[in-house]
C-alpha cells in the first residue's frame, strides 16, 4: 500500500492508494473541518485536483516501471504527493481565511443597515418601527459578533494549516534518515585507506572494534635464535600469494643462517597430506603451513609432534581445541576475518547503505569460511543492503571457463548486483573479464590477499578495492614463533603479534607493487624483530 498521511489530528491533506498497481483506486484526501467548510468546498476541490491527482499519475508511473526501480519511483510519487497536498492545504487555509473575512464584511454591512433603519425609525417617531429597528440592530450586532468570532477561529485555523503545510513540505523535501552504520563504515574505511588498522577481535567485529595502528604492538622480548635449524614451508599453492609467504620465510631464515625448503600443496586436501608426509619424512625442526589448514591434514600434525617437529600455521585461525588432531603448535593470524570486515564496511560506506552484493565463497578453507561469515554478519547490520552467496573452489580460480560459468550464474541469480566479493585475488582477472564480456564492467570487484596481478588490477581500475595483510610480516612473526618453540619458551597468542591491515584502492595502491613496504613504512616490523633477536 502506498500511503500519504499526516499525523493524527493535523489539519493537512492525507491520501492512500490501496493496491494502486492494477486496481486504479483513487486518492481520497481528508480536509480540515471548520465553521467555513461549506463556503470553501468548491475552492478545496479545485486545489486538490492540482496536487493529488498529479501524485496519482506519478504513483501509477512507478507501478509500471521495472521491479528494481519501482520502490524508488513510488517513493518519488509519495514525496510529490506530499508536496502537492501541502500546497493544497496551504491554499485551503488561505481560502478559509478569505471566506471568513467575507462573512465579517457581510455582517458589518448588515449591522450598518440595521443601524440606519433604526435612525430612520427614530426620526419618524414611530415607536413600533423604532422597537423593530432596535431588535433588528441587536440581531445584526449579534450576527456581526459571531462572524468576527468565526473569522478569528478561521484565522487561527488558516495559520495552523499554513504551518502544517510548511512542515509537510519540509518533511517531503528531507532525505530519508541514514542507517547509523553508514557513518561508522565511512570512518573505518577512511582510516584503513589512510593508514594501518587493527582489532582485538578475530571475528564478530563492529566498527567500534577497528582502531588505528601506528606503533609496534608485537612482542617486547624474544629468546635468542638457536643455530643449525632446518625449516620446511608448505604453502597452499605454488603460486602467489601462497608461494610469496614461503619466499619471505626463505629470506628471513637466511638472515639467521637456517636451512629452508618449500614443499607446495596444490589447493586440495590430498595435496596437503602428501606435502606433510614428504616434509615429516625429511625430519626438519619446524614445519610452517602457509594457509594449509590443519582441518585438511588430519593426524599429520600429531605425526609431526610424535617425530619432535614443531608445527606453526601461517594465516589460519587458531584451532579452539589445542589437543585436537587439527591443531598446530602455534599460529600467526593473517587477520583474514578482519580483512573481510573492512571489505564489508567499504561497500556499506560507498553505497550509502543500499548495496546489492554478491559474494563468492570458498568454504574449503576454515579461515575463508570464517571470513565469509564475517562479511555476512556485517552486511546483515545494513538494513538497506542485500547479499547473495555463490560457492566455488580454489581450483576454479585457475580455470577461466569455470569462472565464466560461475559469473554467469551470479548475474542470473542477482541481475542487479553492484558489488562482488572474492575470497582472494586469485582468479580476479578472469572474473573481471567475464563481467566485461557480460556487459557488467560496472560491478565493483573486491578481494583480499592481493598478489601482484590482483594489485595491478586495483591500480588499473579493473578491481575496485583490496584488503591486505603483510605476508612478509607474517613470515617474520612465524620465525619468531619457531624461535620460542625451539627454545622452550611459550608461544604467543595469534592476536599478540601486533599485525595490522590496510585497504588499497586506485588512489593509494603502491605503483611499484611493494605492498609489504607500505606496512613497513608505518611500522618497521623488520627492525623490531632484528632488535628482538639481536641481529643486524
Amino acid at each position: 500500500m502506498l500511503t500519504l498521511a499526516a499525523a493524527p489530528g493535523e489539519p493537512v491533506a492525507r491520501a492512500s492508494v490501496h493496491s494502486l498497481c492494477g486496481r486504479g483506486e483513487r486518492l481520497r484526501p481528508d480536509v480540515p473541518v471548520g465553521p467555513n467548510k461549506g463556503k470553501i468546498m468548491r475552492r478545496y476541490r479545485s486545489f486538490k485536483l492540482v496536487g493529488l491527482f498529479v501524485a496519482v499519475a506519478l504513483a501509477a508511473a512507478a507501478c509500471g516501471g521495472a521491479d528494481d526501480g519501482a520502490s524508488a519511483d513510488i517513493d518519488a510519487a509519495m514525496s510529490a504527493a506530499t508536496g502537492a497536498g501541502a500546497a493544497a492545504t496551504s491554499a485551503i487555509g488561505e481560502a478559509s481565511d478569505a471566506a471568513a473575512a467575507a462573512d465579517v464584511a457581510l455582517a458589518a454591512a448588515q449591522e450598518a443597515q440595521a443601524a440606519a433603519e433604526l435612525a430612520q425609525a427614530t426620526a419618524s417617531g414611530n415607536q413600533a418601527a423604532v422597537a423593530a429597528a432596535e431588535e433588528a440592530l441587536a440581531d445584526a450586532q449579534a450576527t456581526a459578533d459571531a462572524a468576527r468570532a468565526d473569522a478569528a477561529a478561521a484565522q487561527q485555523e488558516a495559520d495552523e494549516a499554513r504551518a502544517a503545510a510548511a512542515e509537510a513540505a519540509e518533511a517531503a523535501a528531507a532525505p530519508p534518515p541514514e542507517d547509523p552504520i553508514v557513518a561508522e563504515a565511512r570512518r573505518v574505511t577512511a582510516a584503513a585507506l589512510a593508514g594501518m588498522v587493527t582489532s582485538l577481535k578475530e571475528t564478530g567485529n563492529t566498527p567500534s572494534d577497528v582502531t588505528g595502528l601506528t606503533t609496534w604492538g608485537g612482542p617486547s622480548s624474544s629468546p635468542a635464535p638457536p643455530s643449525g635449524v632446518s625449516l620446511i614451508t608448505i604453502p597452499c599453492a605454488p603460486v602467489p600469494p601462497c608461494s610469496t609467504v614461503s619466499d619471505y620465510v626463505d629470506a628471513v631464515a637466511a638472515e639467521l643462517g637456517w636451512e629452508h625448503e618449500t614443499i607446495a600443496g596444490l589447493g586440495t586436501p590430498e595435496s596437503y597430506v602428501e606435502a606433510f608426509d614428504n616434509a615429516i619424512a625429511k625430519g626438519p625442526d619446524v614445519i610452517l603451513g602457509a594457509a594449509a589448514p590443519g582441518a585438511l591434514v588430519g593426524d599429520r600434525l600429531d605425526l609431526a609432534a610424535d617425530a619432535g617437529i614443531i608445527t606453526i600455521s601461517l594465516a589460519d585461525l587458531p584451532e579452539p581445541d589445542p589437543d585436537a588432531l587439527a591443531a598446530y603448535d602455534a599460529y600467526v593470524s593473517l587477520r583474514s576475518p578482519l580483512l573481510g570486515a573492512l571489505q564489508a564496511f567499504a561497500v556499506i560506506a560507498d553505497s550509502g547503505g543500499t548495496a546489492n552484493v554478491s559474494m563468492i565463497r570458498d568454504a574449503t578453507f576454515p579461515t575463508l569460511a570464517a571470513t565469509a561469515d564475517e562479511i555476512e554478519q556485517i552486511m546483515a547490520q545494513c538494513a538497506g543492503c542485500s547479499l547473495h552467496i555463490q560457492d566455488w573452489l580454489i581450483t576454479d580460480a585457475f580455470d577461466p571457463a569455470a569462472v565464466d560459468g560461475i559469473i554467469s550464474g551470479i548475474l542470473a541469480q542477482n541481475p542487479g548486483v553492484e558489488y562482488l566479493f572474492m575470497p582472494y585475488s586469485l582468479g580476479d582477472t578472469a572474473v573481471i573479464e567475464s563481467l566485461r564480456t557480460a556487459g557488467r564492467s560496472d560491478v565493483k570487484v573486491l578481494h583480499k590477499d592481493p598478489n601482484d596481478e590482483g594489485l595491478t588490477n586495483v591500480i588499473n581500475g579493473g578491481a575496485w578495492l583490496t584488503a591486505a595483510s603483510s605476508l612478509e610480516w607474517l613470515a617474520w612473526a612465524g620465525i619468531d614463533q619457531a624461535i620460542r618453540g625451539l627454545t622452550g619458551e611459550p608461544f604467543l597468542g595469534a592476536l599478540d603479534l601486533g599485525i595490522g591491515v590496510l585497504l588499497f584502492d586506485a588512489s593509494n595502491a603502491p605503483s611499484d607493487l611493494a605492498q609489504d613496504q607500505a606496512f613497513a613504512d608505518i611500522v618497521d616490523f623488520r627492525a623490531e624483530y632484528r632488535g628482538l633477536w639481536g641481529i643486524g
